[in-house]
């Protein structure tokens, strides 16, 4: 190979070097650019959610402040001066559990219906709150108060805005709350007095008994009045005594006599 021909070579692959990174190069600059407009416009969709976040706050009102986030002990002591404010006072309270993650504390305490919906009302007129009741066991008892086993968490909420009803309709949910009334003693009511046997000596005529192949003993009686017989199983005959029978006949009582 002469010395002109390696010349050409070398520059011919200087040419397809220079190509190859040009080319590399100005599609990884068309990439940046690409991501680039996607970044921005990620931003500008950020930034208008925001706007309108800020819009809508402004229309009802309302501004979101940081909710504080506080300890379970602080936790404690807020909703305790709450509960002492609706002039309720816990027999007891502790916390619960040795992850401070999960920890609680347990109120437990008696209250009257109107004392108990107070408390609980009152977090409506806050946008947020430093603690979240987990759950909370409500009996009622006999004499109209409520028993309560409450437990809450040192977990930040946030309230949504409900209608307003005024003071007055909010504690009408102590209604929910009925006294419980001992039900009244059974008292002795008198037995009613059996009801008489109709006289049917002149209406019924005793014929006579017959046994059957078993064993049961029937008795024949006829309507001398219309000249039905009748035949009367043990079921039907009350009463047989030396001087009367007692005999259900159409679904009626009847003492026939015997001596008549």
């Amino acid at each position: 190979m002469s010395k002109r021909d390696s010349i050409l070579l070398v520059l011919l692959a200087l040419t397809a070097a220079s190509a190859f990174f040009y080319t590399t190069i100005t599609s990884l600059q068309d990439k940046i650019h690409e991501s680039e407009k996607g970044i921005e416009r990620y931003e500008a969709a950020i930034q208008k959610f925001k706007t309108e976040a800020v819009r809508n706050s402004e229309q009802t009102g309302t501004v979101h402040a940081a909710v504080q986030t506080v300890s379970i002990t602080d936790a404690a002591d807020l909703i305790l001066s709450l509960l002492k404010k609706k002039g309720i006072t816990p027999d007891r309270y502790q916390i619960t559990g040795t992850d401070v993650r999960t920890q609680k504390v347990e109120f437990v305490f008696t209250s009257s219906p109107e004392k108990f919906v107070r408390f609980i009302s009152s977090a409506e007129g806050d946008e947020s709150c430093s603690y979240t009741i987990a759950d909370a066991s409500v009996k009622q008892e006999k004499n109209g108060g409520l028993s309560v086993v409450m437990h809450a968490a040192a977990s930040p909420c946030r309230f949504m805005p409900v209608t307003d009803y005024g003071e007055d309709e909010r504690y009408r949910l102590s209604r929910l709350f009925i006294p419980v009334r001992d039900a009244l003693p059974e008292t002795d009511t008198p037995e009613a007095a059996p009801s008489l046997p109709e006289s049917g000596t002149a209406k019924f005529r005793i014929i006579g008994t017959v046994r059957d192949a078993v064993g049961i003993q029937y008795l024949y009686v006829k309507n001398v009045e219309n000249g039905r017989l009748y035949k009367l199983g043990p079921d039907k005959i009350r009463e047989t005594t030396a001087s009367r029978y007692v005999l259900i006949i159409d679904g009626a009582e009847y003492e026939i006599l015997k001596n008549k």
